[in-house]
C-alpha cells in the first residue's frame, strides 16, 4: 500500500533528493568525517536514500530510515564540529533561553513551575531553567548525551528515559527545542506529549524552517554535505524538513492549538509572523507556542 505524507497524509509527493553518483562521494565524506563511517554501515542500499516532498504541505521526509537502535548509535558516534560552544555563542544562546523561560514563567504564574525538556541534549535549557526555580525533568534518549548532561548538570535535575515515569506529574511547560526534525515519527511523539498535558500546559516548539534555511535555493544541490557544516536535511540526523504549514498540521492533528494569549502579550512579532506567514512565505516561522485543544 502506497504511503502518503507522514504529516498530512496527502498521497501526492515527489522525490526531490536522491543518493546517486553525483553526491555519493559527499555522503561517504560526511559519514567518515562526522560519524566514523557509520552512515555507510547502516545503509543497506544507497538507492533507498531519497527525500520526498509533499505537494500539499511541503513537508520533506526520508523515504527510508534506519531503525531506532541504529539512530541512537549514530548520535553516539557523532563527532561534534566543536567540543564545546565558543564563549560568545554560548553566552548568546543562554541569554535567549533565559529570556524565553522567564516569559513563560510569568505567563504560567507559578513560583516553581514544572518543565519537561524533551530531547534535552547536553542540558543547556535544563540548567538555566533550574537556576530560575523550575522543577526540571529532562528526557534524552542518547545515553552518551545523557551521561554528559548529568556530569555537567548534577544539581537537582530529574533525568528520565521513560515518559511514563512522569505520567502523574503536573507539567506546566514542555520544551521541544530543535528535536522534531530528528524523529522518525514526530506526529506520534506530539500525540504522546498531548497525554502529558492539561489545558494549562504550554508547549514550546522550534524546528529548522525550510523556507528560511541557510542553503537557500541550493537546498537540494548542496545535499548531503559541503565539507564544512551540516546540511538542514543531513542524513540521518534531520529526518524531517518542516514548513510552517507542515508544523501547523502536525500540532493540530496531535491535539494542540496556538497559545494566542501568551504570544499576544509576550511574543507579538511571532504571532504576526504565524498569521501572515500562511500567505507571505518570507514571514513563515517554525517557532510556536501551544496549548491543548
Amino acid at each position: 500500500m502506497k504511503k502518503g505524507c507522514p504529516i498530512c497524509s496527502h498521497n501526492e509527493y515527489e522525490t526531490v533528493i536522491k543518493l546517486d553518483e553525483s553526491n555519493q562521494g559527499r555522503f561517504i565524506n560526511l559519514s567518515n568525517k562526522k560519524y566514523k563511517g557509520y552512515l555507510e554501515e547502516i545503509t543497506p542500499d544507497f538507492s533507498k536514500v531519497k527525500i520526498l516532498r509533499c505537494s500539499n504541505c511541503s513537508h520533506h521526509w526520508y523515504a527510508w530510515k534506519p531503525n531506532d537502535r541504529e539512530l541512537i548509535n549514530m548520535y553516539d558516534k557523532h563527532v561534534p564540529e566543536r567540543k564545546k560552544l565558543l564563549k560568545t555563542q554560548k553566552s548568546k544562546a543562554s541569554k535567549y533561553i533565559k529570556r524565553e523561560l522567564i516569559d513563560l514563567k510569568k505567563f504560567i504564574k507559578k513560583i516553581n513551575p514544572t518543565l519537561l525538556d524533551y530531547g534535552s541534549g547536553f542540558g543547556l535549557w535544563t540548567s538555566i531553567a533550574k537556576d530560575i526555580n523550575f522543577i526540571v525533568f529532562a528526557y534524552e534518549p542518547s545515553s552518551n548525551r545523557l551521561a554528559k548532561s548529568k556530569e555537567i548538570n548534577n544539581h537537582d535535575i530529574n533525568f528520565i528515559n521513560n515518559l511514563k515515569d512522569i505520567a502523574q506529574k503536573q507539567i506546566d511547560l514542555i520544551n521541544i527545542e530543535q528535536v522534531l526534525e530528528h524523529l522518525p515519527n514526530p506526529l506520534g511523539v506530539l500525540k504522546e506529549l498531548n497525554y502529558l498535558s492539561n489545558t494549562k500546559t504550554v508547549v514550546r516548539i522550534r524546528v529548522p524552517n525550510l523556507a528560511k534555511c541557510k542553503e537557500g535555493k541550493s537546498l537540494y544541490k548542496s545535499w548531503p554535505f559541503n565539507d564544512k557544516s551540516m546540511h538542514t536535511l543531513t542524513p540521518y540526523a534531520h529526518l524531517n524538513g518542516f514548513t510552517q504549514s507542515s508544523l501547523r498540521i502536525s500540532y493540530s492533528r496531535a491535539g494542540f492549538k496556538p497559545a494566542y494569549k501568551f504570544m499576544f502579550f509576550y511574543k507579538p512579532i511571532n504571532l504576526i509572523r504565524i498569521v501572515l506567514g500562511e500567505y507571505i512565505k518570507i514571514l513563515e516561522t517554525t517557532t510556536i507556542y501551544l496549548i491543548k485543544k
